[in-house]
């Protein structure tokens, strides 16, 4: 009877490891750090709403800033769809907008400045105001986060020393179709700047160019990062 009970004990364990693997796990995500243009379209993953959403909630009740009218911005990376910030926009607490919107001017802004995301862990950089005896300049603070695919817990909250985070650039996101087509117009363009290049060369040369082999890939950029962080305390 035991070495049944030890075998059921084994089956129901892996049973549920299984079961987790299929309801309890997101997608991988890595948005590289700020600045890097095209390496954000990962952001627009299924799942990273309720991550981002989360952590920008975590941030903003922790230390509001608002303007006259309550209103306050969240800067999302570069390549966010427009119709994903505005999901996202819908999660947070009130007053938040997009920037370049009517009223955004002037605006405290929060910043999401990196996102990290493996299976039910997360990490999001957000670089947010804060007012220190009458000055108002801008900190940096990483939220850990475990759960998914929809429901994510705020574990810690990280501070780093102020220029360790670079603070993004304004980015208006855009409408998933018009990003694509943008994308794939910047390609074609590329393509036949390629060609006539190419073209030249053989021109020039007289001869035909022979292709090229073991290029180096572009890879994901998961392994690029902003350097070594230097944690202080709130």
């Amino acid at each position: 009877m035991r070495g049944i009970g030890s075998k059921f004990g084994v089956v129901l364990g892996l049973t549920m490891v299984g079961a987790l693997g299929l309801f309890g796990c997101a997608s991988y995500t890595n948005v590289p750090e700020a600045g890097r243009v095209g390496e954000a379209e990962n952001v627009n993953a299924w799942g990273t709403r309720a991550v981002l959403a989360s952590a920008i909630t975590e941030v903003v009740e922790t230390h509001p800033a608002r303007d006259a009218q309550g209103r306050y911005v969240v800067n999302f990376p570069v390549g966010t769809y427009r119709e994903q910030a505005l999901r996202v926009i819908q999660d947070l607490p009130s007053g938040a907008m997009l920037p370049g919107e009517g009223g955004a001017e002037g605006a405290p802004v929060y910043h999401v400045a990196r996102l990290w995301l493996r299976a039910s862990s997360a990490k999001v950089d957000v670089v947010f105001p804060s007012t220190v005896e009458g000055k108002t300049l801008e900190r940096a603070v990483t939220v850990w986060l475990r759960g998914g695919p929809m429901l994510w817990d705020v574990q810690r909250m990280q501070y780093w020393a102020p220029g360790v985070i670079t603070t993004p650039g304004l980015y208006v996101p855009v409408w998933e179709d018009e990003l694509r087509a943008q994308r794939e117009a910047e390609k074609a363009a590329m393509a036949m700047e390629s060609s006539s290049v190419d073209g030249d060369n053989e021109h020039a040369s007289g001869r035909t160019a022979e292709p090229v082999s073991g290029g180096e890939s572009e890879g994901d950029g998961s392994s690029g990062g902003p350097g070594l962080y230097r944690e202080v305390d709130d």
